[in-house]
């Protein structure tokens, strides 16, 4: 037999509430979203002749980070197969 209110963790009204809050901020901040670019530095880089791959005290050398204004980012995380 089931409730004559069906309860949860999240009812309609917390939902409605929410997709709301996420549709008011996507409009309102469309830009000024920042990405940490780095950037190697070859001078500065000490790696293995042989495996090119950085030493454990020293090695490959990034300069940064620089805030890189963007206006969309899209997050990527692999190929959808």
């Amino acid at each position: 037999m089931r409730a004559y209110t069906p309860g949860g963790r999240f009812d309609s009204d917390f939902e409605v509430d929410a997709i709301q809050d996420g549709i008011d901020q996507d409009l309102k901040n469309p830009v000024g979203t920042n990405a940490l670019w780095w950037v190697y530095d070859p001078a500065t880089t000490t790696v293995d002749p042989i495996y090119d791959t950085g030493y454990i005290d020293y090695g490959k050398s990034w300069r940064g980070p620089y805030k890189l204004p963007i206006v969309r980012a899209i997050w990527g995380q692999g190929a959808i197969p």
